[in-house]
Order: structure tokens, then sequence, then C-alpha cells
């Protein structure tokens, strides 16, 4: 049986060191100074290595001691390329400047009634061109011409039925147009004539029409879309959607020095409830219309609607009796007659003129054509009994 092997004292160490083969040829004096020097090369290798990563550390760039060895690296962050400025263009319906490629969209047409149970309308202070006219009993309907509604998004309506004449104002764009039936003649012209993409609500229904039955009113002013609604429908079914008409002249506004300081203009359709009134405003180079004496606005917004042209055409109309007994108007849009054109503050008179299904431009009295404001363009179609001051 092995002895039990028994652990060295500390203070026995040395001594134990020094009673091996190795230990015993060498002096305890050589033993220490050995130790020492490998201790001495140890420390150096431990500094000459934290020195390197000290400057291994610093951010690129840095001399002596200016950098921080903990500050953090921050690489250059190259500018951004700038952003190009769009090509801008006319836009056929209004004049408006827009970037190249929506200028000839195919407008969007929306019969917008005007019955006082009607109001306030939703979307007219969006519209881009508008075409107000009498539809019966004294009664004004407005035809509204939306000029990119691929990008609006808004309320229209109420939507109520459409008229010949109005049909013939479609025509000069051959525009979409959305209403909710017609008097037979106009129904028999859409089929007959073409010269339009009807939208008609009795054939569309919902999604894209839907009552708002939250207003206490009678049925027939309660049919609403938007027009985010109206163009999924247009796109869904692949219409064409490129404009064909020609633009009118248009020109920025005048210089504000050269604006009168106040302009009204008056039209009496047939009572107080349908008498327009548009003030003029030279610091905006606008007119604010007001409805039945007081600020028309409009229920998307509360916005009162403003428009930078007002013209005033005069037209020839005669009483005519549908072949379903139906009492309405024919407007005779083709041809000449008076026109007035107001816009910065002036009123120019001239004449209209139009051909065929081409669109109704406006002349001076020396034959030149008149230039209008870029902008939103009400076109009140009055006639030789309408009472009009401006």
């Amino acid at each position: 049986m092995e002895p039990e092997e028994k652990p060295t004292a500390p203070e026995n160490l040395a001594a134990a060191a020094m009673s091996g083969s190795f230990f015993s040829r060498i002096s305890r004096k050589k033993l220490i100074a050995s130790i020492t020097g490998g201790l001495a090369v140890i420390a150096i290798v431990v500094l000459v290595g934290l020195s390197y990563h000290s400057q291994a550390s610093k951010p690129t760039g840095c001399s002596n001691d200016s950098c921080k060895t903990n500050t953090a690296v921050v690489s250059p962050v190259a500018s951004a390329s700038p952003t190009a400025t769009p090509t801008l263009v006319t836009r056929k319906l209004d004049g408006v400047l827009v970037p190249e490629g929506e200028e000839s969209i195919r407008p969007l047409g929306v019969m917008i009634e005007n019955h006082p149970d009607a109001r306030p309308q939703s979307g007219l202070s969006s519209a881009n061109w508008v075409y107000e006219a009498i539809a019966e009993g004294g009664i004004t309907r407005f035809l509204a011409l939306f000029a990119n509604p691929d990008t609006l998004s808004t309320r229209v309506g109420p939507i109520r039925s459409v008229r010949t004449y109005y049909l013939d104002y479609a025509r000069e764009y051959n525009a979409f147009l959305s209403h909710v039936g017609g008097n037979i003649d106009a129904l028999d012209s859409i089929q007959a004539n073409g010269g339009i993409t009807n939208l008609d609500q009795f054939a569309i229904g919902e999604p894209t029409y839907k009552r708002d039955f939250s207003r206490s009113v009678a049925l027939e002013h309660t049919m609403y879309s938007t027009t985010t609604d109206l163009w999924k429908y247009i796109v869904d079914n692949k219409y064409d959607k490129a404009a064909t008409f020609d633009p009118l002249v248009f020109a920025d506004d005048a210089a504000q020095a050269t604006r009168p300081a106040s302009e009204k203009i008056a039209i009496n359709f047939s009572s107080p409830a349908f008498a327009v009134r548009w003030d003029y405003d030279p610091t905006t180079n606008t007119y604010a219309r007001t409805m039945a004496g007081t600020a028309h606005k409009d229920a998307v917004g509360d916005k009162q609607i403003t428009a930078k042209n007002i013209v005033l055409q005069t037209v020839d109309r005669k009483a005519t009796v549908t072949r379903i007994n139906e009492d309405g108007w024919i407007y005779t849009l083709t041809g000449s007659g008076k026109v007035v054109v107001i816009e910065n503050g002036v009123a120019t008179v001239g004449t209209w003129e139009r051909t065929g299904n081409g669109r109704t431009r406006y002349y001076k009295a020396d034959g030149t054509e008149m230039t209008l404001t870029r902008g939103t363009t009400w076109v009140e179609v009055v006639h030789a009994d309408t009472s009009t001051s401006y």
C-alpha cells in the first residue's frame, strides 16, 4: 500500500522547486533573474497589444490625441440626388399647369341638382368646369366636369337626371357622364348619337351609386357617388381615358396692381331661390358664389364655391314636349351668339362659336380669341329674357 500523498505547504514550495533536476543545476539568484525577465517580456507584449488596439479603434484621419478611442466611426452620408422638376404643361380642360401626362385625361361629368332641398351640394367646389342652366320650372341644374378624376377623391351629388343640352356640352369633351336617368329625348340621344361614355345610375347601381338617407329630404335628392367610385368603374370597364378635344387659350393671373378693387355679377335665372351673385376678390383673383342671398358652400369642407372665370353665354331656347309628353327645353348650342367673359376683374363682350360637337370658343369683337385665366370656369347659360348685370 502506497503512502498517502500529502499537500505541500506554501512555505515549502520554493524548496520543492529547488529540489528538481533542472533547478538543482542553477543558483537561486539566477532563477530569480530568469523569472523577473520573463515577467518583463510578458508586460511588454501586453502593452504593445493595447497600444495597437487603441490605434485601430480611432476613426480614420485622427492625428495625435485629437480623437477619442470611444468615438463612434461615422461614415460620410452621400448627398441625395436632386429630384428632377417635372415638366409642366397646360391641362386641356381648364388651362391649369400640371405634370406632363395629366393634361389629356377625359373629364368626368356629373349631373348635380340645384333644388333648394339639394343644397348644400357635394363636390361643386372641386369641379374644374361647370355649366349651369335651367332644367325645368325655373330650377337650374349643373353639369360639373372634373379634370383629373384619377387623382381626385370627393363626394358628388345629389346626382339627378340629364337633359339634351347638357349632353351637347358633355360631347365637347367626349366626357364620362354620371347621371340618374333623364328625359326620354336625352336617353334617346345617348343611344343614337354617342359622344359620351354613359354612366347611368339605373344601369350601374351599387356600390358605385348609393343613397344617403341621413338627410331629411325626398328620395330624389338622396343619390350620391364619389369620384373614386366612378373612376374605379371606368377603370374596371377598360374605357379609353385619353382626351381628344382641343384646349382654349389660357394665361396666368393678371398682375395684382392691374386688378380692380371689386366687381359683382348678378344673374336672376327665375326667382329669388335661383338668384346668383359672384363677388370678385382682387387678392385671390377669384369670384365667390352666392345663391339665394347666402354664400353657396360645398357640403365637402363647408367651403364657399369660387371660380377664376365667369362666362355668360346667351343662347336661344324654345319649349318642347318629348315623345312621352314631358315638358322641356331645346337650347341652340351650335352656331354663334353673344358671350361675356369675366376674368381678372374685367368683363369682355364678344361672340361664342361652336361647330358640331367641337368645343365652344369665345372671340372678341375684332375676331381674336379671348384668353381665360388658368383655373375653374363657370359657364352661366342664359337666354334673352334672363336678367343679368356685371
